[in-house]
């Protein structure tokens, strides 16, 4: 059994502004279901809808705190909101700091994954650049520089040592 292991330090910032996401947006499902039709749900039937809201809401949240890179027995994981992608090691050829492109806007360095294919694959790993505002974003995490190195280091000696044998 592999058991994925992230290359930079939690975040605990991130995990509890996650958490209290998920909380106030299980919340406000409630609430507004309340308040549209007047009551709390009265039987099984109709509290079908808020029920599936408020799974949505907390699986949306589960995935937003299992943003990032992996890497373990089997290889490299890397996974964004809506896509998880597991390489496994003979595909990996490098790991490489470079601009990442997100929606076509610039988010400052990012980890990117190559593979013997040739085509690389952007993480949602990025380097904190000055103050956190306006970095925190569903699109990944933003580490800060001593993070961003560790991780990157952490993941070429990975590559390393299973090439190594």
């Amino acid at each position: 059994m592999t058991r994925w292991r992230r290359p930079h330090p939690p975040d605990p910032g991130t995990v509890a502004a996650t958490t209290a996401a998920g909380v106030f947006g299980c919340c406000a499902v409630l609430l507004t279901w309340s308040v549209v039709t007047g009551q709390g749900p009265s039987d099984w039937a109709s509290a079908t809808v808020p029920i599936v809201m408020t799974g949505s809401v907390a699986v949306l949240v589960w995935r937003a705190q299992r943003l990032g890179v992996f890497y373990g027995d089997r290889g490299l994981k890397v996974c964004h909101l809506w896509r998880t992608r597991v390489l496994p090691w003979p595909a990996v050829a490098s790991v490489v700091s470079r601009r990442g492109e997100t929606v076509g806007v610039g988010e400052g360095p990012a980890i990117w994954v190559v593979p013997c294919t040739g085509e690389e694959i952007e993480t949602p790993l990025y380097r904190r650049r000055g103050s956190w505002f306006g970095q925190r974003s569903t699109t990944g995490k933003h580490l800060s520089p001593e993070a961003y190195d560790r991780a990157v280091r952490v993941l070429r000696q990975a590559i390393a040592a299973h090439r190594a044998g």
